[in-house]
């Protein structure tokens, strides 16, 4: 099905929702980072992968909704890595 979504066949909400283009993005990264974070191996695999993710300037309006578009500490700092890592993986 994915192959004939990316052609415009089928919508990921076939019945509508409310949620705005970029809480849909969001969506998709926090699946993909949650599949892939199940193991402490998995952890270790996707907080490595994460670092080599920088932001982009299509990326401000989902950072910004999560809360992390100005990251406080390294906390911050690494959780903005993996939700950019989440989003250039899922879209």
């Amino acid at each position: 099905m994915r192959e004939h979504r990316r052609l415009g066949y089928f919508s990921e909400y076939p019945f509508g929702t409310d949620l705005a283009e970029e809480e849909v993005a969001l969506a998709r990264a926090l699946k993909y980072l949650d599949a892939r974070t199940g193991s402490a191996w998995g952890r270790l695999k996707t907080a490595a992968a994460s670092l080599a993710a920088a932001p982009a300037g299509r990326h401000t309006s989902a950072l910004r909704r999560m809360g992390l578009d100005r990251p406080r500490g390294v906390s911050e700092r690494l959780q903005r890595r993996l939700i950019v890592l989440g989003l250039n993986a899922s879209a």
